[in-house]
């Protein structure tokens, strides 16, 4: 295209910038994949809680009185585990 073009055109250069950002992005994560494949290593997929929602931290403190009264409730056992008469 000649210079004049770019009025007449002036979008292409724009996707074609991006093309190439994009491109060179692209094969960046796709050079840091292979060599974490090559490392043993392979891409999962896991979903997490969302500690941002309004619920997380009620929940969080819901189980954690949970866990803390089964832990009190090890020692009833008379010490089998031999961590409860320290």
């Amino acid at each position: 295209m000649a210079v004049r073009d770019t009025a007449k055109y002036p979008w292409i250069f724009g996707v074609l910038l991006d093309m190439v950002a994009s491109n060179d992005v692209n094969t960046r994560v796709k050079k840091h994949r292979t060599a974490l494949r090559a490392a043993g290593l392979r891409p999962i997929q896991i979903w997490v809680p969302d500690t941002r929602s309004s619920g997380f931290a009620e929940e969080a403190r819901r189980q954690c009185a949970i866990v803390a009264a089964a832990d009190a409730g090890d020692c009833d056992l008379g010490g089998v585990h031999g961590r409860c008469h320290v």
